[in-house]
């Protein structure tokens, strides 16, 4: 049940959003303490991925990969658990592998 792995890797109360998209996540890099992905696309993973603070938690179906920059915790038949990494300058790729994503800023 996706609410029951929500509410895994979320902790306290902080607040449960369900975000619908086609592969980019509407919210800025490194904001998001937890993140389930109900299929292991790698456009969503990679999403996922950028989208995660450092210690930030992933949780996909077992059958997807593991992205760079996540660790794995945890696995069983449904899914795995993982861990983006403490280190800040890992560079996260594209989906194609190119090049370093940048965070772009709102100018004031």
């Amino acid at each position: 049940d996706s609410a029951a792995a929500i509410a895994a890797i979320v902790t306290g109360s902080a607040p449960v959003a369900v975000l619908q998209c086609d592969g980019i996540l509407p919210v800025s890099r490194g904001s998001l303490d937890g993140i389930l992905v109900q299929h292991g696309d790698p456009r969503y993973m990679a999403a996922a991925t950028v989208a995660l603070r450092a210690l930030g938690r992933l949780v996909a179906p077992s059958q997807a990969a593991v992205p760079s920059g996540i660790v794995e915790l945890a696995r069983d038949d449904l899914h795995w658990v993982g861990e983006r990494s403490a280190d800040s300058s890992d560079e996260i790729t594209d989906v194609a592998g190119n090049a370093p994503l940048v965070q772009l800023r709102r100018r004031r």
